[in-house]
């Protein structure tokens, strides 16, 4: 056995509408570290979620998976922003750093150990930003 430093961060979220000034942005991904990770030889599963390039799209999780050795850590992707039109949500979406509110809509949840709140939209058509990780 050997101890090693993990480092899993997950993708960024995206704006819901990224054109308009409305729109919150998307949230970072959230990340874990862990300096003292027991591993032992052998084959190891990394997912790395993808950040989002669209708007409407989270970002994607990351996952380290010790296949039953020490535990799975997962990193959860970052919150959609909030939108300002019909068919979009206007609060940020909760995510690893939660994404911004629309307008003067709230901000989504950051995930707690791995990222932080997006803001809160302010009255008058003014979109917050996501959290940051």
């Amino acid at each position: 056995m050997a101890t090693a430093k993990l480092l899993v961060v997950a993708g960024g979220g995206a704006s819901c509408s990224p054109n308009t000034g409305s729109s919150g942005g998307g949230g970072a991904g959230g990340f874990q570290y862990d300096a003292t990770q027991t591993v032992t030889a052998g084959d190891y599963a990394c997912t790395v979620g993808g950040g989002s390039a669209i708007d409407a799209i989270a970002g994607g999780d990351s996952v380290w998976d010790t296949a039953n050795r020490t535990g799975t850590v997962t990193s959860d992707g970052g919150g959609l922003g909030g939108g300002n039109g019909a068919g979009t949500p206007f609060l940020g979406l909760a995510g690893g750093s939660g994404g911004g509110g629309g307008d003067s809509y709230a901000g989504g949840a950051g995930t707690v150990g791995q990222g932080n709140d997006g803001g809160d939209g302010i009255a008058g058509n003014i979109g917050a930003g996501g959290g940051g990780a």
